[in-house]
C-alpha cells in the first residue's frame, strides 16, 4: 500500500489541547505516578505484543515495557531490516527481557492468522495486547481520493484491529489471569479542523476508536481491561520522512505515551476502561474528587457519542 506523508503545516493549531474536569496539569514528558520504576507497574512475568512495535511510539512501548521487567515481549513489523535491529539492540540492553521479532502486516489476515497459531504452537499467551500500527492517511478531499487507499487503510486501521482482539480473546486458557489491551488511539478523532485536514486517518481511527470502546463496553474488566490513548504529537521517523524539525510542533517526549501505555496495563488504570485519555492528562487528577464527579454523572465522560440527541 502507498504511504502519503502529512506536513508540520496540516496539523499545526489544530489539535486543540483541551482537559476534562478535574484535569489542570498537561505533561511533556513522564513523571511519577507513571513511571516504569514503580515497582507498583511492574509488568514481571508477563508476556506482551506489541504490533509496530520496531519504531516510532511503538518501539518506545516496547522500550518501556521491558524496563518495567516485562518478561517476554513479542515485536511486530513489516520491515525486517528495522524490526530485527530494533530486537537485537533491546535484547542486549535487556537481557533478562526475551524478545521475539515477527515480521507481520497487521493488514494481512494470513500474517496475523500464522503469527497468533504460532505463539498458541509454541504455548505462549499473551497476557497484554498493546494496538499500535496504524496507516497514517495524507491530505488532500475525500470526495476525490483514491477508493482503494482509504478501502485499504480501513482494512488496517479497523479490521486489523477487530482481527487482533477475536484472535487476543480466543487463546486458550484467556479467562485464567487478568488480559489487558491497550489501544492507540489519537486526538485527531475529537480535534475540530482534523476532519477536513487528513480526512482519511480522521475516519478511519474514528472508525477503529468505536470499535474498541464497543468492545470494552461488552467487556468484563476484571477479565479484559481494555484502555485507549492518544499518544500526543511525538517526533518519529514518520515526522521526519516528512520533512519536520524538532521545532516544526511543540512535540511531547517519547516517554511520556511510552511509560503511560504500561500504567494503562495495571489495575491503577481499571477506572478508565473503556475511555479515551490523552497521554499528557494528569492520571492523579482524573482520580481526583472533581474528575471523580464527571464520571459519576455522566456515564459517557471521555467517550465517543453523538452530542445533544
Amino acid at each position: 500500500m502507498s504511504r502519503t506523508t502529512i506536513s508540520a503545516e496540516d496539523v499545526s493549531d489544530k489539535v486543540v489541547f483541551a482537559a476534562p474536569a478535574g484535569v489542570k496539569t498537561i505533561h511533556k514528558t513522564t513523571y511519577p505516578t507513571i513511571s516504569v520504576t514503580r515497582p507498583e507497574l511492574s509488568q514481571a512475568g508477563k508476556t506482551i505484543l506489541v504490533t509496530g512495535g520496531s519504531a516510532g511510539i511503538g518501539q518506545g512501548i516496547v522500550r518501556s515495557y521491558a524496563e518495567a521487567y516485562a518478561s517476554r515481549i513479542i515485536v511486530t513489523g513489516r520491515r525486517r531490516g528495522t524490526l530485527e535491529k530494533s530486537t537485537s539492540e533491546l535484547a542486549a540492553e535487556f537481557p533478562k527481557t526475551e524478545f521475539i521479532a515477527r515480521v507481520s502486516d497487521v493488514s494481512s489476515l494470513e500474517d496475523t492468522a500464522a503469527l497468533w497459531s504460532g505463539l498458541a504452537a509454541q504455548d505462549i499467551t499473551v497476557d497484554v495486547l498493546v494496538l499500535n500500527a496504524a496507516a497514517l492517511g495524507g491530505p488532500g478531499a475525500l470526495i476525490s481520493s483514491s477508493l482503494d487507499r482509504v478501502w485499504a487503510e480501513y482494512v488496517t486501521n479497523v479490521r486489523s484491529q477487530l482481527d487482533f482482539v477475536q484472535r487476543f480473546r480466543a487463546q486458550k486458557g484467556f479467562e485464567e489471569k487478568k488480559k489487558y489491551l491497550v489501544f492507540i488511539t489519537t486526538g485527531v478523532i475529537h480535534s475540530p479542523g482534523m476532519d477536513k485536514a487528513i480526512p482519511s486517518y480522521y475516519l478511519t481511527k474514528q472508525a477503529s476508536h468505536s470499535l474498541i470502546q464497543t468492545l470494552a463496553d461488552a467487556s468484563d474488566p476484571q477479565v479484559l481491561q481494555i484502555n485507549m490513548v492518544h499518544p500526543g504529537i511525538i517526533y518519529s521517523e514518520s515526522a521526519a520522512r516528512a520533512g519536520m524539525a524538532l521545532d516544526s510542533l511543540p512535540f511531547d517526549d517519547m516517554k511520556l505515551p511510552a511509560d503511560y501505555s504500561v500504567w494503562a496495563a495495571t489495575q491503577e488504570a481499571a477506572f478508565l476502561h473503556g475511555k479515551l485519555a490523552w497521554a499528557a492528562w494528569d492520571v492523579d487528577e482524573l482520580r481526583s474528587e472533581e474528575s471523580k464527579k464527571a464520571f459519576e454523572s455522566n456515564p459517557h465522560h471521555l467517550t465517543i457519542r453523538v452530542v445533544g440527541v
